[in-house]
């Protein structure tokens, strides 16, 4: 798991560089901004959770043991993994409410993540289980989300220089997110 946590950090941390330096380069119109939300910025900050799930498995599931990750993975699950990473926000953006609190997209991109792994995993173990969230860890995954947001935004406010405010609250939601993740996987392991 810390090899997971340090991969996360360091492709998080890389990914809230380049966010820095994109959002100084882009002027400031609608179409730049909707580009800058939906499209840009999600892709910066794919590195980090293909990273921390790839890198965190198997003790992402609670597993010590478990099928090779090279076993698990093809070329298709790339695919499938980035298309559900553009594909999520944009569709998130579309909810009236939803659409205002990114700060749920990102712990909802990383569990899908998750479970696009877990799939694999249950048929190289020949095991039927199901990839849905029970209750208490939906809430647990929200409240990371909801927590983070507001989080964010609160340590944004108090920023002196408005240009590092946006920075700065993906930086609060990356670091909540691992967590998010974490107890998403752990469920699912207990499943197996």
């Amino acid at each position: 798991m810390l090899e997971g946590l340090l991969a996360f950090l360091v492709l998080a941390a890389a990914g809230i560089a380049g966010e820095t330096w994109l959002t100084a380069k882009f002027d400031r119109s609608r179409a730049n901004i909707w580009l800058a939300d939906h499209i840009y910025l999600p892709a910066l900050r794919m590195p980090a959770l293909i990273g921390f799930v790839l890198a965190s498995y198997p003790a992402l599931y609670g597993l010590e043991s478990a099928p090779a990750l090279a076993a698990l993975l093809d070329f298709d699950w790339f695919g499938h993994a980035l298309n559900m990473l553009f594909i999520l926000p944009l569709l998130f953006s579309l909810l009236p409410v939803a659409g205002r609190l990114s700060a749920l997209m990102l712990p909802l991109q990383g569990m899908a993540l998750t479970a696009l792994l877990f799939m694999p995993l249950t048929a190289a173990m020949q095991v039927e289980a199901s990839a849905w969230p029970d209750m208490p860890t939906l809430l647990a995954v929200l409240g990371f989300g909801i927590g983070g947001h507001f989080l964010g935004n609160e340590i944004a406010s108090r920023l002196p220089q408005r240009k590092f405010a946006l920075p700065a609250y993906d930086a609060i939601i990356l670091l909540c997110q691992a967590p998010a993740i974490f107890t998403y996987g752990r469920m699912l392991g207990a499943r197996l």
